[in-house]
């Protein structure tokens, strides 16, 4: 069997190697060919001789990891004779995880990811923060987080430079500092009133707490916090976030709205902190929602900053992307892993929604793709679940002419990663996460069933299909879902490179799947589970802190106890 055909990112050239070309290159070991591209690599394999040819110190580094999975895929036997030459045709390819929604990794998990980043090629990592650093000054708002240290921060970031990964901070500047305005101090630089004292809840934390951008004091407040962080990374790249302000001018100031509009009010105060990070002779990167629902102005943004365009659907909308490359600003196009809300990724959806955005990025010329680990309502989705679409993105990035059909990927992924010869694992753990043909998102769907008017506004995030089903079809579900985690169980523990922390983490998280449809079918009126619950519970608990701090474990706990 071909086995080099699983190789992910799949290689621009590579085939049995012909006699002539080791004449032609004519080099030995390892060398550096500066005539050749920054991250393009020539790799020949030849009996027991090993040589490499790259453009820098990355291209061979990137050729090491080719190599390296070429080992892993023949398990030590001789490799056959190959010719592969590669490069890269999206020079930046980025992951973007969420420590900030409910879970902190530990300083050794988040070095782990940078393994398995480096080990696919992703050269940048971004880790979402708004209160999970521990800011001098700010104790108030992180103290219950568990957060990040500046030495942990530091560590990460020399570790991530010998991968040849760029650490990039992302810090929330503008909207989403829940943590930020609910403290004592800063509670009166919210723009709607009251709001820091409303009972906390997952969808108030996602969609409330904007900065008041009138107030002088607010700029110095997030100066403050940028002042702190930005000396910790090497890097000279700085994402200020500044997405989702869903109530500028809805408060404090609803009159400055209608006087000079929201778009207006959202690009001023944008530039002032885009000012400050360039004063620290930074490139600014943002979230381009906002803007692009503004694109009057566009022409305001200075051009050597970076919009970060994020669609995460699986049919992507190519006219936004299109605007912002005719514009003249430079953009990192962010499709996602589809981890939210959920328990374990929707793998399918994930895969449609980061192949398209990878194609888009090289049609509009995008120079870079990052692709989105998000935490929403808890954090609760297992970072093992969201690895087969970190890899897709690391492959996608590399090379959209050799993008596989979904099928294949699965595969591929699961002989590559894991090592599973029945090469079923990653579609096995895909369906899992269906509910009736759609992802199921339990978890969001009952904490907007509980707080909708908690929050006072009505939301349609949720299916109330979920709500009307009779107790028997969800019992049936979980059934199902059970008998789903059997079979996961045994091609799991035969796969020959499956790491133990990722069998715990998606063990729990497929046996939630079931616990939650049965406590779905308790509120319903059917059977009790509250010894199930707190099984589970106790479970998950155990596997939440091999890999992460403390920090919100608590209020899942708490929230499962509502229920």
């Amino acid at each position: 069997m071909e086995l080099y055909k699983y190789l992910m990112p799949t290689p621009r050239t590579i085939r049995k190697r012909k006699d002539t070309e080791m004449t032609k290159l004519r080099f030995h070991g390892t060398r550096i060919d500066k005539t050749m591209q920054a991250q393009e690599y020539k790799l020949v394999t030849l009996d027991e001789r090993v040589e490499i040819l790259g453009g820098s110190k990355v291209a061979v580094f990137y050729a090491e990891q080719t190599l390296a999975q070429l080992w892993e895929l023949y398990e030590g036997q001789a490799l056959p004779d190959l010719f592969i030459h590669d490069w890269p045709e999206i020079a930046r390819r980025g992951y973007y995880y969420d420590v900030t929604r409910g879970k902190v990794p530990t300083l050794k998990t988040l070095k782990m990811l940078a393994d398995r980043l480096a080990h696919y090629k992703i050269n940048e990592l971004q880790l979402y923060v708004e209160h999970t650093f521990a800011f001098a000054g700010f104790e108030e708002m992180w103290e219950h987080a568990s957060p990040l240290t500046s030495k942990e921060i530091k560590s990460l970031d020399r570790y991530c430079a010998k991968k040849h990964i760029e650490l990039v901070p992302s810090l929330s500047t503008f909207g989403h500092l829940y943590e930020l305005l609910r403290t004592e101090k800063y509670r009166h630089l919210c723009e709607l009133e009251g709001q820091a004292d409303v009972p906390f809840n997952w969808p108030d934390r996602m969609l409330h707490h904007t900065i008041d951008v009138s107030n002088p004091e607010s700029i110095e407040v997030i100066k403050n916090l940028l002042d702190q962080f930005i000396p910790l990374f090497q890097t000279d790249k700085f994402n200020i976030c500044c997405d989702e302000t869903f109530d500028l001018g809805r408060g404090k100031n609803a009159q400055a709205a209608k006087k000079v509009g929201k778009g207006r009010l959202y690009v001023d105060f944008l530039k002032k902190i885009i000012m400050h990070v360039q004063s620290h002779g930074k490139t600014v990167m943002f979230w381009g929602d906002i803007l692009l629902e503004h694109p009057e102005y566009i022409a305001e943004i200075p051009k050597d900053t970076i919009l970060l365009n994020w669609d995460y659907a699986t049919n992507p909308n190519e006219g936004k992307i299109s605007k912002i490359s005719e514009s003249g600003l430079r953009q990192y196009l962010c499709p996602g892993a589809w981890g939210w809300n959920n328990l374990v990724n929707d793998i399918h959806s994930g895969y449609e929604n980061i192949s398209k955005m990878a194609q888009f990025a090289v049609k509009y010329k995008a120079i870079g793709l990052l692709n989105t680990d998000w935490g929403d309502f808890g954090n609760v989705n297992a970072l093992a679940t969201s690895i087969p679409g970190m890899i897709m993105g690391a492959a996608f990035s590399w090379n959209t002419s050799k993008i596989p059909a979904f099928e294949t990927a699965c595969k591929m992924i699961s002989r590559l990663e894991y090592g599973d010869l029945s090469e079923t694992l990653v579609a096995q753990l895909d369906q899992t996460s269906r509910f009736d043909g759609q992802n199921l998102n339990v978890w969001t769907n009952l904490a907007h069933y509980d707080y909708e008017q908690l929050i006072g506004e009505r939301h349609t995030w949720y299916n109330g299909q979920l709500f009307e089903m009779p107790v028997e079809k969800v019992l049936i579900e979980a059934n199902k879902i059970e008998k789903q985690a059997v079979a996961l169980q045994e091609t799991m523990h035969a796969a020959k490179k499956m790491d133990r922390e990722d069998i715990d983490e998606i063990t729990v998280a497929v046996a939630g799947h079931a616990m939650l449809l049965r406590l779905l079918a308790h509120k319903l009126g059917a059977v009790a589970v509250k010894k199930q619950k707190q099984d589970w519970f106790k479970a998950f608990s155990k596997v939440w802190r091999q890999r992460n701090k403390k920090s919100e474990l608590y209020r899942i706990k708490a929230f499962l106890d509502r229920l």
